[in-house]
């Protein structure tokens, strides 16, 4: 067990159940199990809300909920600033939660418990379940996991955010190996994020696997996009232009940023990176901001040559993000919306053993993720791209102009 993640201890719940009735042993496993998911979600929201420092865990309150015939009392986790709210609870004007012994088992397999050890806890509370309903209940998580990464997807996108996550699994022959989780996140034009797929792909990442993975992108629908966000993985940019040529390219100024750190003296970084900063804060235009920056950049070119050459010929996808409302610019100029769903892939794998036990158990975490993001952080769209849909339809317009005039 990794520290700082705490699974839910069987042992300790078992020893809490000795001697109690069937229905008292399931009660006690769901006032448990409620509290570790959601205990585990709040430290999902605090990461993805890792922008605001200033929120932290809060303790917990009591709040009692009908399940069935069973009256729970359970410890909900609170956050300082009061915004975290778990999917797991009813509406406040609700006491009654949904009575599902299958979604019990469900979540218990997908957070690392292995079916042996479950197995043999549910036994020992003689509680009906068996290798074979345990698997069924995995099978069928795992099927709903597929058909979600194989759905249909809307024909057009304002954003596209793709990004590779390095971690490492179990293979079928038992052997642990590096892989890369290819990640696509989207917006769509009603202005909600969701994940348009994932693709576990052995050895590093390359633009040859994401050519992979654009091509199933269209071949599920997806042809036009308005701007993709990327890192500047090399040769990313030809494949994006192959695939989505009429789509603006922005590579993350983050990674830009830390580049510069990288590559230049400590105080020239420093000054460059608050040039960038206060340009990204500017009401700029595009064609105004490139020649702001090119100017910019001819200041540290005596020094660091070779790696001011190398951003002069990226400026282009650097200040794409300029090509869009003030409003939203901060939306397209980093891919941290999807590092910080990597960042929840992060936490689940540090909760087991350091790697997936398998293919299968990877697409089982990742799905439930996302189901729990749509159902909460997601759900609602993203208020700051309502204000402007009418200019980010126009700009998509005008990118598509020739294609939709046919």
């Amino acid at each position: 067990m990794i520290k700082g993640v705490e699974l839910l201890d069987l042992n300790q719940l078992k020893r809490e159940a000795e001697g109690l009735p069937k229905g008292s042993i399931l009660k006690v496993l769901v006032e448990r199990l409620l509290e570790e998911a959601m205990k585990q979600e709040r430290e999902e929201f605090l990461t993805l809300s890792k922008n605001n420092s200033s929120n932290k865990a809060n303790g917990y309150y009591t709040r009692s909920l009908i399940w069935g015939s069973n009256t729970l009392k359970v410890n909900v986790p609170r956050d300082r600033r009061g915004q975290f709210r778990s999917v797991f609870l009813p509406e406040y004007y609700e006491r009654s939660i949904d009575e599902n012994y299958e979604r019990i088992i469900a979540s218990l397999v997908s957070n690392g418990y292995s079916k042996t050890k479950l197995l043999n806890f549910l036994r020992s509370l003689k509680l009906p379940y068996n290798r074979r309903s345990l698997e069924r209940i995995v099978n069928r998580i795992h099927k709903a996991a597929l058909a979600f990464k194989n759905r249909q997807l809307p024909e057009r996108a304002i954003a596209l955010y793709i990004d590779g996550y390095h971690t490492s699994i179990k293979d079928s022959e038992g052997k642990v190996v590096k892989v890369v989780i290819y990640t696509a996140l989207g917006i769509d034009f009603q202005l909600k994020k969701d994940i348009y797929g994932w693709w576990v792909i052995k050895g590093s990442e390359s633009k040859e696997k994401w050519k992979e993975v654009f091509k199933e992108l269209i071949e599920r629908g997806l042809k036009k996009i308005s701007i993709i966000i990327s890192d500047n993985l090399a040769g990313i940019k030809e494949v994006v232009k192959a695939f989505y040529p009429k789509a603006n390219h922005q590579l993350c100024l983050v990674h830009l940023a830390r580049n510069i750190r990288k590559s230049m003296q400590r105080e020239d970084a420093k000054e460059l990176i608050e040039k960038l900063t206060q340009m990204r804060k500017k009401d700029l235009e595009f064609k105004k901001g490139k020649e702001i920056l090119k100017e910019q950049l001819k200041a540290y070119k005596g020094k660091y040559r070779r790696f001011i050459e190398s951003v002069e010929k990226d400026l282009n996808n650097y200040l794409s993000f300029l090509k869009y409302p003030t409003k939203v610019k901060k939306y397209f100029y980093s891919t941290n919306p999807i590092e910080n769903f990597n960042s929840v892939i992060e936490r689940q794998v540090k909760s087991i053993s350091g790697y997936f036990p398998s293919k299968r158990f990877l697409d089982i975490n990742i799905y439930l993720a996302r189901e729990r993001l749509i159902k909460k952080r997601w759900r609602s769209g993203i208020p700051a791209l309502k204000g402007v849909i009418y200019e980010l339809t126009q700009i998509f317009n005008i990118q598509y102009f020739e294609e939709e005039e046919k």
